[in-house]
């Protein structure tokens, strides 16, 4: 049987609430940021060449060539771009967020990790907000090169995002709430990319200037940075004005009253452990699926099925909508079930996720075989990608299940190597579709749901919900492997971690 603190409600709305809709807005506030530019560059930079219909059968698209051609010319304001950037310019300035993305990632977790995740948290969210800022200025001062620095910078400090609500949620997230806590902060990104690329168009078209955009997402991150910093703390401990009831319900839960930081990192030991390879893997194949829906849907959309610019903006949105929504529900489902031990913690993160992997690649999959049936290609589309919602309260928080003590690291790993997808499969993509007909987006989300399935198989295979033996390593470390064993404990699990310390010794640790 598995031992927890029964769940309490304190106050009118407690403070670990608090901090997950202020980590779920942090989220938000940075994919949103992100997707602006989706939107922007369309007014920014000359629209891209439409393909030649002597080149393309009729047959391979659901509009004729001249329709296509129309719709792919069209703008939100029908202001001349302004901008002379070509593909391979505006490419650059796209992808150039998941260069300092990437880049970042690993040091944002162990900045987490080592002094605490509320820093790494607000300075992330202020570098993303300032780079936001600065964009319209860097383009019409410096050109497409100063943009590409901004969006570096902007996703040097995006990177920080995750790690600072992975480590500030280990202090906060009793384990029976974690699953519904991890899917408001976490699936604050899917709501961002929602909101960010419908609103963009809105902003531009009512204002008439694409810079518009950019000053509204970044003011809305600026305006976070002053309310998170006064409303947020590391720990409960350190909270000022937290209910005496609230904080002693927390540490009961979870046993965190320690403020001390690991200061050795078993890298080795990190690096060689299966279960880390499964929460990375399982993050590329759901990367790949998220990245391929929200950077090429617009383009199936508009070439395939014809869909105006005003229309393709909020039907390409509609799939991420989904799947935020069934996030939250899922979170509460994972609780209960949990909670209620109708299913194990181990069982429960394999089958989520697992799902949540492989169903979306079935969905994209389906809908390119439902040819030119509109409504239908949008319901698979949303349907596969609803499956996607699972994802967050699973492997998203699987991380503190294997460990606690350095859930920033891990989960900066997991973050910075799932956003290879983002660098690779556009690439991809653009091989696969020299002339955007059915068939060759056919063929894209065939390779979509490869890799969908292999993540999953793999995940499924090596995943782990057990406390791993390196989480003891590290000095000012162990208190957390005692907080996660009380919390989440069964007499076996007992047996193991305490066969894991004995045989901890022999864990290769590297001082940093």
């Amino acid at each position: 049987m598995v031992h927890r603190t029964p769940i309490e409600w304190q106050g009118w709305f407690p403070a670990r609430y608090v901090f997950v809709v202020m980590g779920g807005l942090a989220i938000f506030n940075a994919y949103a940021m992100r997707s602006a530019m989706s939107v922007a560059i369309t007014e920014m930079a000359k629209a891209k060449s439409s393909v030649p219909s002597s080149e393309v059968p009729e047959s391979e698209r659901c509009v004729s060539a001249d329709a296509a051609a129309a719709g792919a010319n069209s703008t939100h304001t029908g202001n001349p771009p302004e901008f002379d950037w070509d593909e391979e310019v505006q490419g650059q300035v796209l992808s150039a967020m998941f260069w300092g993305y990437v880049a970042m990632n690993v040091p944002s977790g162990l900045m987490a990790d080592r002094f605490g995740g509320k820093r790494v948290l607000f300075v992330g969210i202020l570098t993303c907000s300032l780079s936001c800022l600065l964009i319209p200025l860097a383009a019409r001062k410096g050109g497409p090169v100063a943009v590409v620095v901004a969006r570096i910078f902007e996703g040097l400090g995006e990177s920080g995002t995750y790690p600072g609500a992975n480590n500030m949620l280990a202090y906060w997230g009793p384990a029976q709430e974690r699953s519904l806590m991890g899917s408001i902060i976490f699936a604050g990104n899917l709501l961002g990319q929602v909101v960010g690329t419908a609103a963009s168009g809105v902003i531009i078209k009512a204002t008439g200037d694409w810079a518009s955009a950019f000053y509204v997402f970044g003011g809305l991150g600026l305006a976070w940075c002053a309310l998170f910093w006064v409303l947020c703390f590391d720990t409960p401990a350190d909270h000022p004005r937290i209910s005496e009831a609230e904080r002693h319900y927390i540490e009961t839960a979870i046993k965190a009253t320690a403020t001390r930081r690991p200061t050795s990192i078993p890298w080795l030991a990190i690096l060689c452990s299966l279960p880390v390879w499964a929460l990375i893997v399982g993050q590329l194949g759901h990367d790949w699926a998220l990245f391929t829906i929200g950077t090429e849907l617009p383009k199936y959309m508009k070439s395939v099925l014809g869909y105006n610019v005003a229309t393709n903006g909020l039907i390409s949105a509609t799939p991420n909508l989904a799947t935020w929504i069934c996030a939250f529900a899922s979170g509460w489902i994972s609780d209960w079930l949990i909670r209620t031990e109708k299913i194990s913690i181990p069982v429960h993160r394999r089958t989520f996720t697992t799902f949540s992997c492989f169903m979306p690649g079935v969905g994209l999959l389906a809908a390119t075989y439902a040819g030119c049936e509109r409504v239908l290609v949008v319901v698979l589309f949303c349907v596969g990608m609803a499956f996607m919602g699972p994802f967050y309260s699973s492997l998203k928080v699987n991380a503190l299940d294997i460990s606690p003590n350095y859930s920033g690291l891990v989960m900066s790993i997991v973050n910075g190597l799932g956003a290879v997808s983002g660098i690779v499969s556009p690439s991809i993509v653009g091989l696969l579709i020299p002339d955007s007909t059915l068939t060759q987006w056919r063929n894209v989300f065939w390779v979509t749901f490869g890799v969908c399935l292999a993540s999953s198989v793999f995940y499924c295979i090596f995943c782990s919900a057990e406390v791993q033996p390196w989480n003891n390593m590290g000095e000012g470390g162990e208190y957390l492997a005692e907080v996660h064993s009380t919390a989440a404990s069964t007499p076996d699990k007992e047996k193991k971690q305490a066969a894991a310390a004995a045989s901890a010794e022999t864990v290769v640790v590297v001082k940093v």
